[in-house]
């Protein structure tokens, strides 16, 4: 099973490791042409600060991505960490 959202992640990436956990049990991927494959992100300016997930998050979601998935830098097979759930109190 591949369970949900890990709420260690804050903004971007915890899609990337929703990936990684599907080829962890044994899922594939069909690649896309990425001209088909467009994701923008709506940018809401207020009095001139990107409140964008990416510039916000990014260095967090990567480091959390990092910790859960990479020993000395080498990607893993087997996810180090289990998923810290959402529970019903945290939405």
């Amino acid at each position: 099973m591949l369970g949900g959202i890990d709420r260690r992640f804050q903004g971007i990436c915890w899609n990337n490791d929703f990936v990684l956990r599907f080829y962890e049990n044994g899922g594939s991927c069909i690649v896309s042409d990425p001209q088909k494959c467009i994701f923008r992100e709506t940018q809401y300016d207020s009095d001139s600060e990107s409140v964008r997930l990416t510039p916000l998050y990014s260095d967090i979601d990567w480091a959390t991505i990092q910790s859960l998935w990479h020993v000395n830098g080498e990607l893993q097979s087997k996810r180090l960490f289990p998923v810290d759930k959402y529970i019903n109190e945290d939405l």
